[in-house]
């Protein structure tokens, strides 16, 4: 059914991540499909914002963003599961729907934090509003 699927993480609440995956996962394992991980890194901004860090702050925080979401999906995903992991850098929501565009996402499976004022979190909301292909809210 679906043979390119994409699982937007955010590193900084894994504890909403399982749920998608396992989801994810699922569906790949039934299709076939090829499972993309990404992350969004917000990046420093202003140059004035990166003059406050070191040099090499941003790619190090880059390394190490790359380096966790691999670990995170490597633990998850069993093998025979194509799997790519990437960092992109920018605004979560438009990140993500550039993401799935480059790779011809045919679903993105987002994780959503919710409460009992809002149904779906900003990220999910404008992802699912604005993405050109299915999208499948999982929530916690």
């Amino acid at each position: 059914m679906f043979k390119s699927i994409l699982v937007p993480i955010n590193l900084e609440y894994t504890q909403t991540i399982d749920p998608a995956m396992e989801t994810a996962i699922n569906l790949a394992q039934q299709g076939g499909a090829k499972l993309h991980f990404v992350t969004v890194f917000p990046g420093f901004g202003m140059p004035l914002v990166g003059s406050f860090f070191p040099k090499d702050a941003e790619r190090e925080a880059l390394k190490q963003c790359s380096e966790r979401l691999r670990q995170l999906v490597s633990a998850a995903v069993p093998e025979g599961i194509e799997v790519s992991t990437d960092v992109e850098e920018g605004t979560p929501w438009e990140s993500i729907l550039d993401y799935a565009e480059k790779q011809a996402v045919d679903l993105i499976v987002m994780p959503s934090r919710h409460s009992a004022r809002t149904l779906l979190g900003s990220v999910a909301a404008r992802v699912a509003d604005r993405a050109n292909c299915s999208v499948l809210i999982v929530r916690e």
